[in-house]
């Protein structure tokens, strides 16, 4: 099912897939994957005041990333979470580019389980910004974005980033 524009502020063609950003007037709230047709079968998104100048700021931070892998700058975030979920993604802000941790490590940095930090990725609702991708099962590369369906993307990313 091919997800509707009109859902986001603006998209950005990344080298894994479009992304559906959305912002407010100071913050990212949300970025998704679309599917891989999604740019060449709809409309730009209706046209509504957003924050120019943070959608450069957006743009520019995910054009550095996807060359160097790396984030620069610092944009504010207001992910959709819970307390505990928010907690979980403080944590996996502070995982820096080319590292990884894995489900359990990040449990017991928090005092939770591995599942729980696990449901908390599944529910990340800015990935690359709060960089679930690196949390990693104990053997293995683990799941992404709620399962294996994505899996070939956080891959993408890992290598990006020179950990695999």
């Amino acid at each position: 099912m091919t997800q509707s524009t009109a859902e986001y502020d603006f998209l950005y063609d990344s080298p894994t897939g479009p992304l559906g950003v959305c912002i407010d007037a100071e913050s990212i709230t949300k970025i998704i994957w679309l599917e891989q047709d999604v740019l060449a079968t709809t409309e730009t998104p209706p046209s509504k005041s957003i924050n120019s100048k943070l959608k450069q700021k957006v743009v520019s931070a995910l054009d550095n990333y996807f060359e160097s892998g790396l984030f620069e700058g610092d944009i504010s975030l207001s992910p959709d979470g819970s307390r505990f979920q928010k907690k979980v993604w403080q944590a996996l802000k502070r995982i820096p580019s080319g590292t990884v941790k894995t489900y359990g490590d990040v449990a017991k940095e928090l005092k939770t389980s591995s599942r729980a930090v696990g449901q908390a990725c599944r529910r990340n609702n800015i990935p690359l910004f709060i960089p679930c991708h690196r949390v990693v099962a104990a053997q293995g590369i683990g799941g992404f974005m709620g399962g294996y369906r994505h899996v070939e993307r956080k891959r993408w990313l890992l290598q990006h980033e020179g950990i695999l």
